[in-house]
């Protein structure tokens, strides 16, 4: 718009020789393409750039281009870029929501405002199964908070960010002052969407399975795009999704899994109505952790809106990392720690023997430490819980290494013995003695490692120990999560993310 109106006042033989729609077209593309470089080529950022290319080249080249030559086109350059971009929630999200505008768009005399309210409700619905796919949830207010949020980025933050830029070379006090300027509208903007949120509570909608989204899509799009009596036939598409839900656990039944969070531990236990967290992953310097990225998304596909009791066992960081994004993102009703000093953003109590409590008929007793104040490392130290449903059990032990092994063995005795151990330690050699493996006696040993990991856990030792006691053997590094139900009919047997889930990538073989 700017390059149009500029070239008119140029002189007349530039006005004359090159259109003004073609230079403003030309300087579009090159805006665009610095801006893209500038927000990092990103997947939604390329399909954006592409689009625009083709649209303003032909622009240049005086053709006609339709919008589906442009989605079509901007969908194969981004596929031939990255193959894997097909793996990333960015990549479906951000072409999903372009073929719904292009798909909603109708050149109907209302009012512009009218048809921006119109193309939000449009998102919001037609989203809706994208979103319950990979989040399992969404947002009710989400068409309001876009309503306020696009115009207020598009219009006030990011044009007084790019002048910033623009004029830092020129004056740092006027470059100070714009940036500020972004950085009030954008705490502002903050500000009202957390107010907002507070208003309604996200919708959780916990799928029985994945494919009844199938049906909920093609109903969604006769709701939205067809007209009048062909709608209701969309309802019959979308009612399984929203009443065909998870079957509950049997009283007395409990459901363990071993979480995949690389190299360190997270575990989930869930009864019938209460839900147990034991450690929660690693967190790292960028920000990324496992409480965020595997255990809120893992709670929430399985209905859990509320951590009855998190079990932080110790304070190293494979294991205490992302319990606090966890208790910020979750309801957590109950934290038992060893390291209460480490985590004086909650309320917490201390780990100690002897405390036991029963959900639903599933037994929880804490087995170790005696006390806190024994002079044992940190890692001897380790919360270690036992959890028993109908005659099965399994025993979460930390990082407890040989002197904790024996103190627990001398205590207890036979009463170690469990069906399934999650090994301690991870597998290391300092860890697993002899005693132990042989008064547990565990029919499955879980090891929850990184693939490749720099300590290469589980030790070769170890394994063979367990090999030698007869206890079957799985790895999260090479099964992704891990679940065993324990229940009264059910056999004891290791339920792998990564065979259920199979693809033809994966490459596995098995014994």
């Amino acid at each position: 718009m700017l390059v149009r109106w500029a070239w008119g006042w140029l002189p007349q033989y530039w006005s004359n020789t090159i259109a003004a729609p073609r230079v403003a077209a030309l300087c579009a593309m090159i805006a665009a393409l610095s801006y893209a470089a500038l927000a990092g080529f990103s997947i939604p950022t390329q399909r954006a750039l592409l689009m625009l290319l083709i649209a303003f080249g032909a622009t240049i080249l005086q053709r006609p281009v339709r919008p589906v030559q442009l989605f079509s086109f901007a969908l194969i350059m981004v596929l031939l870029l990255d193959p894997f971009a097909s793996l990333s929630v960015g990549f479906w999200l951000s072409f999903a929501a372009v073929a719904l505008i292009f798909a909603g768009i109708h050149r109907e005399p209302e009012s512009w405002l009218v048809r921006y309210g119109k193309l939000q409700w449009l998102l919001f619905l037609g989203l809706a199964p994208l979103l319950i796919l990979f989040f399992g949830r969404m947002s009710l207010i989400a068409p309001v908070a876009n309503l306020i949020a696009v115009p207020w980025v598009s219009l006030w933050v990011v044009p007084l960010t790019l002048l910033s830029v623009i004029t830092l070379p020129l004056s740092n006090g006027l470059a100070q002052l714009l940036l500020t300027l972004a950085g009030s509208g954008m705490a502002g903007l903050t500000y009202l969407l957390n107010e907002l949120n507070h208003l309604v509570e996200p919708m959780t909608l916990t799928l029985a399975n994945n494919w009844l989204l199938v049906p909920a899509a093609a109903g969604l799009a006769l709701v939205l795009f067809y007209p009048r009596w062909p709608r209701v036939f969309g309802l019959f598409g979308i009612l399984p999704a929203v009443l065909i839900s998870l079957t509950p656990l049997e009283e007395g039944a409990a459901r363990f899994t071993l979480l995949d969070v690389g190299q360190g531990l997270s575990a989930v236990v869930e009864t019938r109505d209460h839900a147990l967290v034991f450690d929660t992953g690693a967190s790292y310097p960028s920000g990324f952790n496992y409480g965020e990225a595997v255990v809120i998304p893992y709670l929430r596909r399985r209905g859990k809106e509320r951590v009855d009791t998190l079990i932080v066992s110790h304070g190293d960081n494979d294991h205490i990392g992302g319990a606090k994004s966890l208790y910020e993102q979750i309801v957590v009703s109950r934290i038992i720690t060893s390291v209460p000093q480490m985590m004086r953003w909650a309320r917490v109590e201390s780990c100690h023997r002897g405390e036991a409590w029963s959900w639903n008929g599933v037994q929880f007793e804490i087995l170790h430490p005696p006390s806190l104040e024994l002079p044992l490392s940190e890692n001897n130290l380790s919360c270690v819980l036992k959890v028993t449903a109908n005659g099965q059990s399994v025993l979460l032990t930390g990082d407890i290494e040989a002197p904790a092994e024996q103190l627990m063995v001398n205590e207890y005795g036979e009463r170690l013995r469990s069906n399934i151990l999650v090994a301690p330690h991870h597998g290391s050699k300092t860890s697993s003695s002899q005693p132990f493996i042989d008064r547990v006696a565990p029919e499955w040993v879980v090891f929850p490692v990184g693939y490749r990991n720099r300590y290469h856990f589980p030790d070769a030792s170890v394994v063979r120990r367990y090999r030698e006691s007869g206890a079957k053997r799985v790895n999260s590094f090479s099964e992704g999560a891990i679940t065993f139900n324990l229940c009264e009919k059910c056999p004891l047997i290791a339920q792998s993310f990564r065979q259920q889930e199979r693809r033809y990538w994966h490459n596995i073989e098995y014994d």
